[in-house]
């Protein structure tokens, strides 16, 4: 394949565009995360690739990184510090260490930030080894992102006084420079089976055909790289030392190889590689001239693209808007990317399936541990109903861009993103297994993974004992989650459940829906009062779905959920009201100083005022919600701040492990006070929240040290998708 009739010079002086944003710089650092339908990547400042990620039938996903410890602050070291020496154990396409004083290395950096806050882009100076009185005599862009399975990432090297494309002058002498690019790395494979601990014994075959080929036997996946300078294709085989194949046993594998590369004054210079993680029995034969077709309009880079959607952000500012404004749709706008095209896994269609709707898992966190959270999955979908309804409400003037691509058309083109993307969620919520050792892995419920007696595997064998000792929160019912989440896309975007999604998708587990929970409470000796709130949210929003009509019958009169599903009316309200006495009994006063618990059981009663349970034919509901939320709201805006310290981490009703620290150190904490504060107090709020701002648009959770996963919850999208919907609020 050749890359030669592909235009890469729009990278060019790329952060001067309008679908530039730059990063908060000032801020901690952590990885720029990014991907497109379940194929994800993690990359740091300098673009030195931590991590890929891709779709897998047993594990949810599978993951490719470098050669480090798999542990959070492994992975948080390498993204605040860039690997000069070269030993750090990156991998990926970057500049490599200059050996020469006329060879070429990276200087200070000119600009960091996203392309539309979905792929990451980075500009540097270029200059020679060893001479600090060179002021930018060249420079290096680049720009990472994924398309059809594929991470792609470009880079321009230009050496001369001038980066533009419009200052290029050919007769501009002919001094050379060497610059060395390092491509690959060594790698393990892994799965959020292994996360968190030492890789397990693999074996590698690399292979050469158009680039190079590593196949893992115990994850059946295939890396495939592959390099392009100058639109040329290069030889990447060197790892494999003159053969064709070459089988390697261990834990990690060299996939390493650098090539020099020979820059003419004022001459660009393209380099392209690729890297793919794929099932190793795909149909694909190799990279696709597809994934370089209208790149442009793909990345949203031209004018005239619907993909332009920093347009949108910016257009949804407050004329004459200040700049903590422009930073609240920063993040708001990085937030619902990073759900989109990070957090969610699409599900496979099973061959023997009737359904047409596609199902999109949302994971927690894409670092560590990788798995499946419905309360944040739950937290994720309010978001993005948030955002489509503010999208789709918000006036928006027209800017100087709008005869090449009218804003209306750009605006119409993402809400119906996000319509899709809130259906598919909502199906995989339904169909799911709430099982808390299923709920680790992004499955279907009605295909039971593959287990030893009739699959046996040395990985399957692994994987389940890795799973065993892996820690759940069952201090409550995460299946209640799911229930409202139907209910508040339901009551908030009906246009995301129309009739035929209630009628096919979601009247066939409604009694399901009724059961699971039931098991639950029958089971329950000593329910925690996060969970009490929990099932009496569940059991009124089941209520009020059974309510909807479902369908019209032959006389054309509705009919509700109840009639169809056979569920009993008044059972369902006898065990809401049950529940609702557990609720009404709840202390008021806070003796104890606040705690993570006490948070999360504050968020979940502040969502009664979302949940329009005042629908409900009961004497005391809706007064229940009102009172609970009031008392909530009283008692966060009275919150004293910490003098006395307690000791470390304590249990938790005998299965949570929590942190007694000061409640100064947890994010959410201070997103609470902002949800409740008045109109004097809510510039003070927001500053002190923003003090847990990173660099890439998100939150640090927590700066509990007394955490030992303190570091691994950076990652965490739940505390990002709670402070993103309070500010939408504030609009």
């Amino acid at each position: 394949m050749d890359l030669r009739p592909i235009d890469f010079e729009w990278l060019a002086d790329l952060q001067k565009s309008q679908c530039f944003t730059t990063c908060e710089v000032s801020s901690p650092a952590k990885s720029s995360d990014f991907g497109s339908e379940g194929h994800t990547a993690s990359v740091t400042d300098w673009h030195e690739l931590l991590q890929l990620t891709a779709p897998d039938d047993t594990c949810g996903i599978v993951f490719v990184r470098g050669q480090f410890p798999n542990t959070p602050d492994a992975i948080l070291s390498r993204c605040q510090r860039r690997d000069d020496s070269g030993n750090k154990g990156t991998f990926g396409t970057r500049l490599h260490k200059a050996e020469n004083d006329s060879d070429l290395e990276l200087g200070e950096r000119l600009a960091q930030g996203w392309v539309n806050l979905r792929w990451p882009y980075t500009k540097y100076e270029l200059r020679e080894r060893n001479n600090e009185s060179d002021l930018g005599s060249g420079s290096y862009e680049q720009i990472s992102f994924v398309r059809d399975g594929v991470l792609v990432q470009v880079i321009r090297l230009k050496w001369g006084h001038e980066s533009s494309l419009s200052d290029y002058d050919s007769a501009d002498g002919s001094e050379r420079k060497t610059a060395r690019v390092k491509v690959g790395g060594v790698v393990q494979f892994g799965c959020p089976c292994s996360n968190r601990g030492p890789p397990d014994a693999d074996t590698f075959h690399l292979s050469t055909g158009n680039g190079l080929d590593c196949v893992s036997d115990r994850y059946q996946k295939r890396l495939d790289m592959h390099l392009f300078i100058d639109g040329v294709r290069r030889d990447i085989s060197a790892p494999l030392r003159g053969l064709d194949h070459d089988e390697i046993s261990g834990t990690e594998v060299d996939t390493s190889s650098i090539h020099e590369i020979e820059l003419r004054d004022g001459e660009p210079a393209i380099i392209v590689s690729t890297y793919a993680l794929r099932e190793i029995d795909t149909e694909s034969t190799g990279l696709s001239i597809a994934t370089f077709t209208d790149l442009e309009d793909h990345l949203g880079t031209c004018n005239t693209s619907v993909n332009m959607t920093d347009r949108l952000w910016t257009a949804l500012c407050s004329a004459n808007y200040e700049a903590s404004e422009a930073v609240d749709f920063c993040v708001i706008g990085r937030g619902v990317e990073q759900i989109l095209g990070v957090c969610s896994v699409p599900l496979p269609r099973a061959a023997s399936s009737q359904d047409t709707d596609d199902e999109v898992a949302l994971l927690c966190n894409i670092m560590t541990p990788q798995y499946i959270d419905v309360q944040s999955s739950f937290f994720q979908i309010r978001l993005l109903v948030k955002a489509y309804n503010f999208i789709r409400s918000r006036h928006m003037e027209p800017d100087l861009f709008e005869r090449h691509q009218p804003l209306n058309d750009i605006r119409a083109a993402y809400l119906g993103k996000l319509l899709q993307f809130i259906r598919s969620c909502l199906v995989w919520l339904i169909n799911t297994d709430m099982k808390p050792r299923r709920l680790l892995l992004a499955l279907r419920s009605d295909e039971p993974p593959p287990d030893l007696e009739t699959h046996p595997s040395r990985r399957l064998e692994r994987c389940e004992q890795n799973r065993v000792r892996m820690h759940i929160d069952q201090s409550y019912n995460q299946a209640c989650y799911a229930t409202l989440a139907v209910w508040y896309v339901m009551k908030h975007c009906p246009q995301a459940a129309p009739d035929d999604f209630k009628s096919k998708v979601l009247l066939p587990k409604l009694r399901r829906a009724y059961e699971a929970v039931q098991k639950r409470a029958s089971r329950d000796k000593e329910p925690t009062p996060k969970n009490d709130v929990l099932q009496w949210l569940h059991l009124s929003c089941l209520f009020l779905i059974c309510n909807e009509k479902f369908e019209v019958d032959n006389h054309g009169n509705p009919v509700d959920g109840f009639t169809l599903s056979d569920l009993d009316h008044q059972e369902v309200v006898r065990t809401q009201q049950k529940f609702e006495k557990y609720v009404s009994r709840l202390k008021t006063a806070q003796v104890e100083s606040y705690s993570i618990e006490h948070e999360e059981v504050d968020r979940v009663l502040l969502l009664g005022e979302e949940l329009g349970l005042d629908a409900i034919p009961t004497p005391f509901t809706s007064s229940l919600a009102s009172s609970r939320a009031l008392q909530t709201r009283k008692r966060i805006a009275q919150r004293k701040r910490t003098t006395r310290f307690n000791p470390g981490p304590r249990t938790w009703k005998g299965s949570r492990v929590t942190s007694n620290g000061p409640w100064e150190l947890l994010c959410t904490n201070h997103q609470g006070f902002l949800k409740v504060a008045d109109d004097a107090s809510i510039k003070a709020a927001r500053d002190r929240l923003f003090e847990f701002l990173v660099s890439d648009y998100s939150f640090m959770t927590s700066w509990d040290r007394a955490d030992s996963n303190m570091v691994g919850k950076w990652w965490d999208v739940e505390s990002v998708s709670v402070i993103c919907a309070t500010l939408l609020d504030l609009r």
